[in-house]
């Protein structure tokens, strides 16, 4: 199993102890519950027989939402995740006998897009929590609008450091890039680099691994050039033509796989034999072999 797939199910493990406890804090006369047929026991000792009726455990009926980019470039994140929720939550529903629904919001991991769904799934009474969002520009962008109301929202791939501390409504089962940043650092020191030229995309994601990731290699005597680019570009070669030919690695700290194989496919033709280095964002699932 891989280690993205550990975190999805910690996410949604944690997404669904949520809802059986607020299953368990409903009143009895809650409009969410289904009445459950009563249990009979009929007692013989004693000189009469006594019968004593009472009510069966009600299902669980509540709903999860779920926030994450499942259309657009980075619907290969956002559909991992979407999967992954279906199947605990079926799981969860068979084995417990609740009736757990989830409410799908895309956020196409745009922050705006984020900021005008929270409301919408706010306006749902029967959420009680939220896997998600994504990224951390998307968490950074609902935080405020979810905090307020007290709702729990847990992010399985958003890594910003400081996000927490923001927001006191958000869990995150990923390592967050005071973490990933000098683990990253560490390899490619020990891989013998000298050079490192570091693009990131402008994204809160992205700005905060490139500067994790430069901090530990310039301590360590590693050179750091760098450029930005926009998350939207699709042409590198301007900036292709500007890094060094001894650049050990290109680290991009990205959210769309797809731009990374554009740059690596533009270094190629440029004749610049330089190892690629990505984050966790550029490591889409691997594509299954279609016939014909």
């Amino acid at each position: 199993m891989r280690k993205g797939s550990i975190w999805r199910i910690v996410a949604l493990l944690m997404a669904l102890a949520m809802v059986a406890a607020a299953c368990g804090s409903d009143s009895d006369d809650t409009t969410t519950t289904t009445a459950a047929a009563a249990a009979t026991t009929t007692t013989t000792s004693g000189p009469a027989a006594t019968t004593t009726t009472a009510a069966a455990p009600t299902p669980c009926v509540a709903s999860i939402g779920i926030m994450g980019p499942f259309t657009g470039d980075a619907a290969f994140i956002g559909l991992v995740q979407l999967n992954w929720a279906k199947y605990a939550v079926d799981l969860f529903n068979s084995d417990m006998g609740s009736n757990i629904t989830l409410i799908e919001f895309d956020t196409m991991i745009d922050p705006a897009q984020g900021a005008i769904l929270a409301p919408q799934l706010l306006d749902d009474s029967d959420i009680v929590g939220v896997i998600g969002p994504a990224g951390s520009q998307v968490v950074d962008a609902v935080g405020p609008i979810f905090d307020p109301e007290g709702i729990v929202f847990i992010s399985p791939s958003s890594t910003q450091v400081g996000l927490g501390a923001k927001y006191t409504g958000l869990f995150r089962t990923v390592p967050l890039d005071d973490v990933q940043g000098p683990t990253t650092a560490a390899f490619m020191v020990e891989a013998g680099a000298q050079k490192v030229f570091i693009i990131d995309d402008q994204s809160s994601y992205s700005t905060g691994l490139a500067e994790e990731v430069k901090a530990v290699l310039e301590a360590s005597g590693v050179e750091v050039p760098g450029d930005s680019v926009v998350q939207d570009a699709t042409d590198f070669s301007a900036l292709v033509s500007t890094i060094p030919d001894d650049t050990d690695f290109v680290y991009l700290p990205w959210q769309i796989a797809a731009n990374g194989q554009i740059l690596a496919n533009q270094l190629a033709e440029q004749g610049k034999d330089i190892t690629i280095f990505g984050s966790d964002g550029e490591f889409p699932p691997i594509p299954q072999h279609q016939p014909g």
